[in-house]
């Protein structure tokens, strides 16, 4: 690894969660969704963010001498989608037992993200040009990416899993403590994924499904 593959898993696994937990922990965060459009206050920072991300990992990939394949982006194959598809109804219901129990410890919040939903058919485009940006960028950052190079580093799989899974999480903090767990979880099963088909695409769509499915069906019977 050279000193950008350093800074890039260092931005990835400190500078990046610690932003995004400090952004949530001591703005007004009702005020942050509620009071503000979602295509202002959310859509088109987060995308801008993300595509910044990506391209940050193209240049070190380049800087390091290897292709996106050494990130899991390689040949894409028709048995991702199925792959993607059996995955994310197996972890919807996985993912649904778990928030059940959750919700009953009172301890545990849940913040509401129904206002960052698109309320208009505009703003319906321009979400689901977040979901592919943050399905591509996010599952080439703490999938691909960080987990390969932390596990060159710690030379332990487990650990690198257990640190970009945290990392990946913390992005998503924003859903409160029991949205962070869940997302801890979730990301879990997502490394698992990876291992198994040994390709990132799978993970990629079925993050997409994840997260298009609530509004894609609300617009759709409205």
């Amino acid at each position: 690894m050279n000193l950008y593959s350093w800074l890039m898993t260092f931005f990835l696994c400190v500078v990046w969660p610690l932003g995004i937990i400090l952004k949530f922990t001591l703005s007004d965060r009702t005020g942050n969704i509620e009071d503000f459009s979602p295509l202002i206050s959310f859509y088109l920072p987060t995308i801008i963010t993300q595509l910044i991300i990506l391209f940050l990992i193209y240049l070190v990939i380049k800087k390091e001498e290897v292709g996106f394949k050494s990130v899991g982006l390689g040949k894409f194959k028709l048995v991702y989608i199925a792959d993607a598809i059996l995955f994310q109804v197996t972890a919807w219901y996985i993912l649904g037992l778990v928030s059940s129990l959750l919700v009953k410890l009172e301890f545990i919040e849940f913040y509401d993200t129904a206002p960052l939903l698109p309320q208009s058919a505009f703003e319906f485009g321009i979400f689901l040009v977040l979901c592919v940006v943050a399905a591509v960028a996010e599952e080439t950052a703490f999938r691909g990416y960080l987990i390969s190079r932390l596990t060159r580093i710690s030379r332990s799989r487990l650990l690198a899993v257990f640190l970009a899974t945290l990392a990946f999480s913390a992005g998503h903090i924003y859903q409160g403590t029991g949205g962070f767990i869940l997302i801890f979880l979730y990301g879990l099963m997502f490394a698992v994924l990876y291992f198994i088909t040994r390709s990132l695409w799978p993970c990629v769509i079925a993050h997409f499904i994840h997260n298009a499915a609530k509004p894609v069906l609300s617009h759709f019977f409205q």
